[in-house]
């Protein structure tokens, strides 16, 4: 419990305060980062007509994203959730509403951010390699979980503030996560960090989660800080 404890104070009031802080150095990104290097944007009843690299019948949109981030060429993706059909596609064109579908473009991790995140992890040596696992994951899931629907950074950022003015911590939670699929940028994992341990459910294994949950998004943030 002390651990945690320790953990927990220092994740939220040390690494989102330092995210930005600690120099960065260039290394080459590798197959163990601690970085994924691309990410999903979803969009929700929205087909991207045109495009397709192929079809995928049968699957789910899980499925269709993995399918999709681990094929170079595909920079987008619609899934029918009617059909459970999957058409990765080359490019993104215009956004056609389309109910039960889901769409996505594929957005490339900043290169310099990529580089310097090897250097980063090594820095919170005081954490075990499950807790850089438990980031990563996190980060590759989080866009299924709040989808940005065509939102912009700004809409989005005054959606939470409104939420929170509201006393409406987890609406906030999920206007920051979309946020954070949006940008994917230090700042933005700190919010969302700090948002999800200010989160108080009364089931005490919900609490655990919602502990772990914010120190990933911590470690996502430092992960992503840049130079001084």
């Amino acid at each position: 419990m002390a651990r945690s404890a320790a953990l927990m104070a220092l994740a939220i009031t040390v690494l989102a305060t330092l995210a930005g802080g600690a120099a960065a150095q260039s290394v080459a990104a590798s197959a163990d980062n601690p970085l994924p290097d691309r990410r999903a944007v979803l969009w929700r009843d929205m087909d991207f007509p045109g495009g397709d690299l192929r079809t995928l019948l049968d699957t789910d949109l899980p499925g269709c994203l993995r399918a999709c981030l681990s094929d170079t060429r595909c920079a987008a993706f619609t899934f029918n959730a009617r059909s459970n059909a999957c058409f990765p596609k080359a490019r993104a064109e215009a956004p056609t509403p389309y109910a039960g579908a889901v769409s996505a473009r594929i957005v490339a991790t900043d290169p310099a951010t990529l580089a310097a995140a090897p250097t980063r992890a090594a820095e919170l040596d005081f954490l075990r390699d499950r807790d850089l696992a438990g980031a990563r994951a996190q980060a590759g899931k989080l866009p299924q979980n709040h989808p940005v629907d065509g939102a912009t950074l700004d809409e989005l950022r005054r959606a939470a503030a409104s939420a929170r003015a509201a006393n409406r911590p987890a609406e906030a939670r999920r206007f920051l996560g979309a946020a954070v699929a949006l940008s994917d940028d230090a700042a933005a994992w700190a919010d969302y960090a700090a948002a999800t341990a200010a989160l108080s459910p009364e089931d005490r294994a919900a609490r655990r989660r919602a502990r772990a949950a914010a120190l990933s998004a911590s470690v996502n943030a430092y992960l992503r800080g840049g130079p001084p």
